[in-house]
């Protein structure tokens, strides 16, 4: 015959693994999916190779760089792009703004 602190014992066991299980569902549904069409819309935006199959290999090599100021996976090569094209845009707007209110 089992005791009775053997079947508390197994009871609680069940409670607590069932709620692990659970959470851990919950969890894992509750994970951010990849909205490839705002990436795809991002990169053609920019300039960049837009095609669903090159979003989807970035997004599988987990791609987004750890201090990106983009949220969306880019490459190295990529990233650096972006940040010379903002960087000459910064220099020369202001130029042109000028110009045009020179006239």
């Amino acid at each position: 015959m089992i005791n009775n602190s053997l079947i508390k014992f197994l009871f609680i066991l069940t409670i607590i693994v069932s709620v692990f299980l659970i959470g851990n569902s919950t969890l894992a549904s509750t994970e951010k999916v990849p909205n490839f069409s705002e990436q795809i819309e991002f990169r053609k935006e920019f300039g960049l190779e837009a095609n669903h199959t090159k979003v989807e290999l970035l997004n599988l090599e987990g791609k987004l760089l750890q201090n990106s100021k983009f949220q969306v996976p880019l490459t190295i090569e990529e990233e650096e792009e972006l940040e010379k094209r903002f960087a000459l845009q910064n220099e020369e707007v202001p130029k042109v703004k000028k110009f045009l209110d020179d006239k």
